[in-house]
């Protein structure tokens, strides 16, 4: 699905070097695993030699590796050792990912879990079907919200003012034909995904591609997640779209009981 890739101001009260430096990781993405000083200069806004500095920093602490034939900078093992830490103490993602397993087997989907990070959806975890559907997605990557079944469900979890403000500072850019992109048709589309319990996305992220989501709630009742299943829309009718719905709703239920949902905020 598609990645998308934003400039942020650094916000006051942040140390200069560390932003940079974290502007230098989060500039990889699977399209672009391997980049130059030049190529990280551009998509950093950071001068050359600036990078060169704390690229050499990162790599000789092990958060950056460096391609031994073209010189160019990927990912390091340590980056990751870090980044497992998350993965492994990820409650989250111990309760859902059982459940999520079962609707993949069950329908023959591809199952997803993500969250909404900055106005954008960003896949925490991926189960693939063994059969024929097949979707470029990553873990750690990230697509616009409107246009996928995990960003409706967490887009319409959001306070009304919270939406509100969402609208305001978000474009609702078009990835095909179907993406909704008028965000009055939009707050229509949310309002339906409130009233039915899950959201369904046909073919507005991906052509050809459906899916259905829900929204994760945790001990505070705040939507934290979504999962959702994808499916190759021309193979499911409208009933088998619907009973998806209703399972992946009534999946996303028992995960927020597994999370605390129901139970007293303290």
């Amino acid at each position: 699905m598609n990645k998308t890739t934003t400039r942020n101001p650094r916000p006051a009260g942040t140390v200069r070097s560390v932003a940079r430096a974290l502007a230098i990781l989060s500039a990889f993405d699977p399209e672009r695993p391997e980049l130059g000083v030049t190529e990280l200069a551009n998509r950093t806004g950071l001068p050359k030699s600036v990078v060169h500095l704390l690229a050499s920093t990162l790599y000789q602490a092990g958060f950056l590796d460096r391609n031994p034939f073209t010189g160019r900078y990927r990912i390091g093992l340590k980056a990751f050792e870090v980044g497992s830490l998350y993965l492994r103490g990820n409650l989250l993602e111990r309760e859902a990912l059982p459940v999520l397993q079962t609707l993949v087997t069950t329908y023959g989907c591809n199952g997803y879990l993500g969250i909404l990070d900055r106005g954008e959806v960003v896949y925490l975890a991926i189960v693939e079907n063994p059969g024929p559907l097949r979707i470029h997605v990553q873990v750690g990557s990230r697509t616009y919200a409107h246009t996928t079944a995990l960003g409706k469900a967490l887009l319409a979890s959001l306070p009304p003012e919270t939406l509100d403000a969402w609208l305001s500072t978000h474009s609702l850019p078009a990835l095909t034909p179907r993406t909704i992109t008028d965000p009055e048709r939009l707050r229509a589309d949310l309002a339906e995904v409130r009233r039915r319990g899950y959201s369904l996305a046909l073919d507005e992220n991906i052509p050809g591609i459906g899916a259905v989501g829900a929204a994760l709630r945790d001990r505070s009742g705040e939507a934290v997640a979504a999962i959702s299943l994808a499916f190759l829309s021309h193979l499911v009718d409208e009933a088998g779209i619907e009973a998806m719905g209703r399972a992946v709703k009534d999946a996303a239920a028992a995960i927020s009981v597994r999370l605390g949902a129901g139970s007293t905020p303290r």
